[in-house]
């Protein structure tokens, strides 16, 4: 790991991050099932992007930047922690945001406000435009004597991706401590970067596991994710995991189902019986679509039961990574781009955080 070692990194985040059984849902379904609460990493009100930006703002730090551009949706949770860590650094921040979703002074917004970000709107759909508007942007800049640094959405870069594979060390040694072995591991696929994380840190730090992606969006994440992980392992001189095809696999969960009023009886798994709070839109539908997502899915071929996770802590909204399947379970929560609109990412639901609907995130 001597390459890994030598990657500059800050330390923004409190590790290690907590790592528990969740007891109600593991006797619903029969199965052990854990949870890893990113969203405690203790910065602003956290989430995965965090553990990217240690890698990514070091980056820019050691090529002598002072103004950080990143994107997203309106309610981008990768935007507004990209703000916290710039401002704790004394960087300044430009968030060009698309004009899409919820674009008024709210959620996120606030945050981004509150940490002192430059928050920009253009009406585009394409993320391309944005990156070009960046680019003249850092032009500017350095006539004016500055740098700029370009974070793409969701921070999902092979170096971001990198912050991923250490928390599955982190992961690896929780699960040691606890006397547990860990069969599968997934997360919702927004943009890549966490799940080629995933994929490459349970390569090297637990070759038992499977990595399966739950993609949120029609990108084609088979393609992403694998030359992340092969960009991502070349930065921390470890060889391309060679099983790929059987080690990583996506799942596609893309489609109607946002803030949609649906009662289920899987929810006393995370209402008044289970002690996590299901709010009543998406993250109740998904609960509801528990049944039908397991046949065939991830559950079922992972010899576990059905089960469907979403996480919110506090005002801004997330959708999460989570980890499921086999004997032994973890489940990951940690916040992720775009529009979580169906049955996977109910995450905080599980955690016993309270409990929103997912809008537009990265």
């Amino acid at each position: 790991m001597s390459h890994w070692n030598n990657l500059p990194q800050l330390r923004l985040g409190v590790y290690p991050t907590p790592f528990y059984r969740l007891e109600n849902i593991s006797r619903i379904y029969n199965k052990s099932i854990w949870i890893k609460r990113d969203d405690l990493c203790g910065v602003a009100l956290g989430g995965n992007k965090v553990r990217k930006l240690e890698y990514l703002l070091a980056d820019a730090q050691k090529q002598g930047c002072d103004t950080v551009f990143t994107t997203g949706g309106a309610q981008s949770n990768h935007a507004m922690l990209t703000a916290a860590c710039a401002a704790r650094l004394g960087m300044r921040c430009v968030l060009i945001l698309k004009k899409r979703g919820v674009t008024d002074r709210k959620g996120n917004l606030v945050l981004d406000d509150i940490f002192g970000a430059q928050v920009e709107f253009m009406d585009t759909d394409s993320y391309e435009d944005i990156y070009a508007e960046m680019r003249e942007r850092c032009e500017v800049l350095a006539s004016q004597g500055h740098k700029g640094y370009i974070i793409p959405v969701g921070g999902s870069t092979a170096l971001g991706s990198i912050g991923y594979a250490e928390c599955v060390r982190e992961l690896a040694e929780q699960a040691k401590e606890v006397g547990i072995e860990i069969s599968h591991v997934a997360s919702a696929t927004g943009s890549g970067g966490t799940t080629a994380g995933l994929v490459l840190g349970t390569s090297l730090f637990l070759p038992q596991a499977k990595a399966t992606g739950l993609g949120v969006d029609t990108d084609p994440f088979e393609e992403i994710v694998s030359e992340l992980v092969k960009e991502a392992a070349g930065l921390v001189g470890q060889p391309v995991p060679t099983d790929m095809d059987s080690r990583f696999r996506m799942i596609y969960h893309v489609g109607a189902g946002y803030a949609q009023r649906r009662g289920h009886p899987l929810h006393r798994g995370t209402g008044p019986a289970g002690g996590y709070p299901a709010g009543p839109r998406l993250h109740r539908q998904g609960l509801g679509q528990i049944p039908d997502a397991g046949e065939g899915g991830l559950l079922r071929r992972a010899g576990a039961h059905r089960l469907r996770p979403h996480r919110r802590r506090g005002g801004p909204v997330r959708h999460g990574s989570w980890i499921i399947g086999g004997e032994q379970v973890p489940l990951l929560t940690t916040p992720s781009p775009r529009r979580a609109h169906s049955l996977a990412w109910d995450t905080r639901t599980l955690a016993g955080c309270r409990v929103s609907f997912v809008r537009h995130m990265s």
